[in-house]
């Protein structure tokens, strides 16, 4: 990689960081995969991090990253009353772990999310087919990370980047 193209990318990694878009631990992981080292991050982020307006997670999600009173407010506002998400995932640990999130975040949003559980031997099959079927019953998918790849080999990939959402004023933080 070219040290500009590196400048570039921590310029656009420091921008969204600074601005609240990305959280103090993605900033950092980030910074390291470009190569800049822990002592100079260190001496970066804690004087940056002092003048942000961040409140500290929720106490029963001690290890999600803080939040802007900005995103308290909007969520108080019940943003996605009326909407419902259907998502497809594994059934074990992994999809019982997104039925607990999912209430959580029902109760945050206002919007209802269904979670459909299949086993692991069909996952894929299943969500190829409403993926090509056209069909679309599933909003988003939980899936194994041995399919990745199967998402970005079609003409049209499956799998877009978000940067483009992330800079749109329509889609909230």
């Amino acid at each position: 990689m070219q040290e500009e193209d590196k400048a570039d990318q921590f310029k656009d990694l420091a921008e969204r960081y600074f601005s609240n878009k990305i959280s103090r631990r993605r900033f950092l992981t980030g910074a390291a995969q470009l190569g800049f080292s822990a002592t100079l991050l260190s001496s970066i982020v804690p004087a940056a991090a002092a003048d942000t307006d961040l409140i500290k997670s929720a106490s029963i999600a001690p290890y999600e990253s803080p939040i802007t009173k900005e995103r308290v407010a909007y969520l108080k506002k019940k943003p996605y009353k009326g909407v419902t998400l259907n998502v497809l995932a594994v059934k074990a640990t992994v999809g019982d772990s997104l039925k607990y999130h999912a209430k959580r975040w029902s109760e945050q949003t206002g919007a209802r999310v269904n979670v459909a559980e299949v086993p692991i031997d069909t996952l894929h099959t299943q969500i190829f087919s409403d993926l090509t079927s056209g069909l679309g019953r599933y909003d988003a998918y939980q899936t194994a990370a041995w399919f990745y790849g199967d998402f970005f080999t079609p003409k049209t990939p499956y799998v877009v980047p978000i940067h483009q959402f992330l800079n749109d004023k329509k889609f909230p933080y």
